[in-house]
């Protein structure tokens, strides 16, 4: 299903892996250009909920300014339920290994900055998910052929994040 005042402009553009903030008034959306299959760019974006639909958020080039690296794939963002941290894919085009990076802020509306390569997640790894306590970081990671679901854990709080566990089941 489309989502009302979200398309990709061009052919080859395409919107994907999209997260939700914690009260539906944001859409925090991967933009990116594809070739042959394969994607050549990819930078997140913000869409905001306006009377049934979405728009552009005017500010998203300002808020996310130190997540998207011009050269880098950046895409699978997953936004905190506070709506201070997002957890992010980054990755060289053209079969760069991707990596979670984690990006803060001190309340909604300022710039996400502090951006930091998650040392915990090693390997081949994307598409984060934060659980709504933030405590838990569900991930895919490459292991042979094969995808599989990893977790990383930390206290309650904002603190280090603890080495990955393999999520059974």
């Amino acid at each position: 299903m489309t989502v009302a005042g979200i398309a990709a402009p061009t052919p080859g553009a395409v919107d994907f892996d999209a997260d939700v903030s914690q009260d539906g008034s944001m859409l925090y959306v991967s933009v990116g250009q594809f070739d042959a299959g394969r994607p050549t760019s990819a930078n997140l974006t913000i869409f905001d909920e306006v009377g049934g639909g979405f728009a552009p958020d005017a500010d998203a080039g300002r808020l996310l300014q130190a997540d998207n690296r011009p050269g880098m794939l950046t895409y699978a963002a997953s936004i905190s339920a506070d709506g201070l941290e997002l957890f992010f894919t980054r990755a060289a085009p053209g079969g760069g290994v991707p990596a979670i990076y984690r990006a803060v802020r001190s309340r909604p509306g300022r710039t996400f900055g502090r951006v930091q390569r998650i040392g915990a997640i090693t390997g081949f790894a994307e598409a984060p998910s934060i659980s709504a306590d933030g405590t838990t970081l569900h991930y895919h990671r490459l292991v042979g052929g094969s995808f599989e679901i990893w977790s990383v854990t930390r206290p309650r709080g904002r603190g280090r994040v603890a080495q990955p566990r393999v999520t059974v089941g």
